[in-house]
């Protein structure tokens, strides 16, 4: 049996900088697997080599095992992180699943989970310190495959000669939510990797959580030999290689960047950014079209007919006001997904629960008052704050007191939630007067929303102050899905693509309720941002 790859829940964990690792769970290792297949690949983001990929497939005689596993090292500001994971998925002879289990390592604590197939149900269960979460969920509905049914399914397309293809699949990444893909035929051509010579099948690829267009290379048996996605901020590439040549060490030593390489120099600077209360900022595409972006909390969105870019795709204007939140669509007030635990946002950990109560508790009873005592207890208790991990939970957040805006957001996501108030993560820009060896630039960023009187209403607590206009929001999520949330897969074809416009900025009324005066373009002083 061939083994393909499909390599987007791969790229879209990078792009979260999550670190994976999957593995089958203990009652597996009493059973004798035997390899059917075992290929290497090389993994490259940006004409830089990242690491490698190995993906098997093995069987015990009757039921089926295909498992990847993957190392990466990224770069982010200067700071190299190394990134494992593995995905496992456990199927009959026929395509029926059985299981899936996945060990997430995001920093130092371990998330498990296992995904088990039942007549019409699926029962999740997730592991974190000794912590359980068990949930029951409803099969995925419509036609879909399991990998090597998939595998199955395109070697069989590709034998009729079939010029497009399209199927749904489960992966362990995007947990139990099928991702679609269609295959369209380019032609034929030769995949010579000095000792792997194949002729091959090329495709386009298109699917539905990734808004990037593909590129894949098949031979006639089905095995993937070269997946491509051609980012914005880089191309990423996995091809077939040998195990030496997978695992060889880059000569010079090099990682790809994907941060510093992110950012987006606006037309002007913004003087005291922490400080604005109002913004207009234009956004264009540099290449294509913009995704949907929302409008929610303190921003409102509306096309731009007028600001085309080169690919004429057009842009949109934002008016940010903090003070004037928008109202929450219907049924989020009903959503259980912006309450209830999940392994990132783990609201039920103990610690959480007692800071959530503690420090919401000195606040009195109005909510927005608990909300921003909880942003500001975030701000300091994050003690250490750098980009040296990758993508903890709060849980881990809550003890080690180290991360990123991602830690922050999270955490603070984690103690509302346990607070009884519904809250989601952002993710967008913020403006920034210096960082990462860079001055006056929007950098990718992520922050928290809570539900308060009908309203998503935004805390940022890598700042000193509740929020400031200027941020651009790109995308929400209640993270219920993992960091491989589909809500937030736009957000990789706008990385390395903006163009910002800052049109206007206003800082609210001074003492003497006079509106401030809105700055200029001007130079900036060398000071130091406080979003890490």
């Amino acid at each position: 049996m061939t083994r393909t790859n499909r390599s987007l829940p791969i790229f879209l964990s990078l792009v979260f900088l999550a670190i994976f690792a999957s593995q089958t769970t203990a009652q597996e290792t009493k059973t004798k697997w035997e390899v059917q297949s075992d290929h290497w690949y090389v993994i490259e983001i940006a004409d830089v080599k990242a690491g490698w990929m190995n993906a098997q497939t093995l069987t015990d005689g009757e039921r089926f095992k295909t498992i990847t596993s993957t190392k990466l090292s990224i770069g982010r500001g200067g700071v190299t992180i190394e990134i494992t994971m593995e995905s496992t998925f456990i199927e009959t002879g026929d395509g029926k699943p059985i299981e899936m289990t996945s060990r997430q390592n995001m920093s130092r604590m371990v998330i498990d989970q296992q995904w088990k197939f039942l007549d019409d149900k699926v029962l999740h269960v997730s592991r974190q310190g000794g912590r359980i979460i068990t949930k029951q969920l409803s099969m995925p509905e419509g036609e879909w495959f399991t990998p090597l049914a998939a595998e199955r399914y395109i070697a069989e397309q590709i034998e009729a000669g079939k010029m497009e293809i399209s199927y749904r699949m489960l992966t362990s990444e995007q947990g139990i939510r099928p991702v679609g893909i269609t295959m369209t035929y380019v032609g034929d051509d030769l995949f010579d990797n000095e000792q792997i010579s194949y002729t091959v099948t090329v495709w386009t690829t298109e699917n539905d959580v990734l808004p990037i267009d593909g590129r894949e290379m098949f031979t006639s048996e089905g095995l993937l030999v070269y997946s491509e996605l051609d980012a914005q901020f880089g191309r990423m590439v996995t091809r077939l290689s040998t195990e030496t040549e997978a695992k060889a060490k880059d000569d010079q030593g090099e990682v790809p960047e994907l941060m510093v390489s992110t950012f987006i120099k606006p037309d002007k600077a913004i003087d005291r950014p922490h400080e604005t209360k109002t913004a207009r900022i234009r956004l264009r595409a540099k290449k294509g079209k913009l995704p949907e972006i929302p409008s929610a909390g303190a921003q409102r969105v509306e096309d731009d007919p007028d600001s085309e870019g080169d690919s004429g795709g057009g842009g949109v204007i934002l008016t940010i006001n903090i003070d004037d939140n928008l109202d929450a669509e219907d049924g989020d007030a009903e959503n259980d997904d912006f309450l209830e635990p999940s392994m990132i946002i783990d609201s039920s950990d103990p610690l959480v629960k007692k800071y959530a109560r503690r420090y919401a508790r000195r606040a009195g009873k109005n909510v927005f008052d608990r909300a921003e005592a909880l942003r500001k207890f975030v701000h300091k208790h994050i003690s250490k704050k750098g980009l040296a991990t990758a993508f903890a939970s709060a849980s881990e957040t809550v003890r080690m007191r180290t991360g990123d805006c991602s830690e922050h957001g999270v955490l603070l996501a984690a103690l509302l939630r346990a607070d009884g108030i519904p809250a989601r993560i952002t993710t967008g820009l913020v403006y920034a007067e210096s960082f990462g060896g860079e001055k006056d630039i929007f950098g990718w960023h992520m922050w928290t929303q809570a539900l308060i009187d009908g309203k998503w209403v935004d805390f940022d607590a890598t700042l000193p102050v509740r929020y400031s206009a200027a941020h651009v929001l790109t995308g929400t999520s209640s993270l219920a899905e993992g960091i491989g949330s589909t809500e937030l897969s736009s957000l990789l074809v706008l990385l390395g693509n903006l163009e910002i416009e800052v049109l206007e900025v206003g800082y609210g009324n001074d003492d003497n309720g006079h509106e401030r005066d809105t700055p200029q373009a001007q130079t900036q002083p060398d000071s130091h941002d406080n979003r890490e």
